[in-house]
């Protein structure tokens, strides 16, 4: 994660040498232009990322996510991933060597859930974030056991790419997928495509935190936002989408990959302690 200091200068207008500088209201999940706000409003000279973060911006897309957020939002932790641009301080940088299964990863419904739990106002912080219990990524490296001849870090890469929204200035972000053997569309899915990729998502995290059935419906059943949200729309809702898929992995497993450490959070759902090493950290 990374933290900027000293004023900059915006301009309310584009021009030669600027970017425009993304808000929090402009970003969704996984969705660069996902959120509330159609377009940016100010704009910053290109050269100060490459300043300020020269590591991030050689990779040629940031990693972020929303922190103006509630528990009791349809969804808390909001990542996604960005092209070149400025950011406001209400879309954190995150930065560690496996940042798209990072973002896959808190991508999840299962992160989320257990986000909520150390999480209280409107501000999500970096410590609060930090404690994320995320498995290390050694758990990722295992052969997925719903599918031997994948890694989990691979299927889960290859699910996000389907969930992610697509434009031309996440290129930098396409080819780096596309060289670790990730198949990438050309463009963004239809939005149905992209929610039951963003289920595979949750129920595989499920399954690398070691849930079961009756876990993974407790925690589903604690988003009642995001219910009432899609009980407005005729597609099937998270719940349908999240539990099939989890039933189709669970069917598919040779057997389950159990984390070596569990301990107990609000609910009575387990999760994996963070330990010395963590996608988060980077270790």
């Amino acid at each position: 994660m990374r933290r900027a200091t000293g004023p900059v200068q915006a301009l309310a207008a584009p021009g030669p040498g600027l970017v425009p500088l993304w808000e929090a209201k402009h970003a969704g999940l996984l969705d660069p232009h996902g959120g509330v706000r159609a377009g940016p409003r100010y704009w910053v000279p290109a050269e100060l990322m490459a300043e300020r973060f020269p590591g991030l911006a050689a990779r040629g897309w940031l990693g972020v996510y929303r922190n103006v957020t509630t528990a009791d939002s349809p969804r808390t932790l909001m990542p996604c991933a960005l092209p070149l641009v400025g950011v406001g301080n209400s879309l954190p940088l995150l930065s560690a060597p496996q940042l798209p299964l990072l973002l896959a990863v808190l991508a999840s419904l299962p992160v989320d859930y257990l986000v909520r739990q150390k999480h209280a106002g409107a501000n999500l912080n970096f410590f609060k974030l930090e404690q994320a219990p995320v498995p290390p990524p050694q758990h990722y490296l295992a052969p997925a056991p719903w599918q031997p001849d994948r890694s989990v870090a691979g299927w889960m890469l290859d699910a996000f790419a389907r969930a992610h929204a697509w434009d031309d200035g996440l290129s930098a972000l396409a080819a780096e997928l596309r060289g670790a053997g990730v198949a990438v569309p050309e463009r963004s899915l239809p939005p149905l495509e992209r929610r039951r990729a963003l289920a595979d998502l949750d129920a595989a995290q499920a399954l690398v935190l070691g849930w079961n059935e009756t876990d993974l419906t407790q925690v589903l059943a604690s988003f009642p936002a995001l219910r009432r949200r899609e009980s407005r729309s005729p597609e099937p809702g998270t719940t349908e989408l999240v539990l099939s898929a989890f039933r189709e992995l669970s069917g598919r497993s040779l057997s389950a990959a159990r984390p070596e450490s569990r301990t107990i959070v609000a609910g009575g759902v387990p999760a994996v302690e963070l330990g010395q090493e963590s996608l988060l950290n980077g270790r």
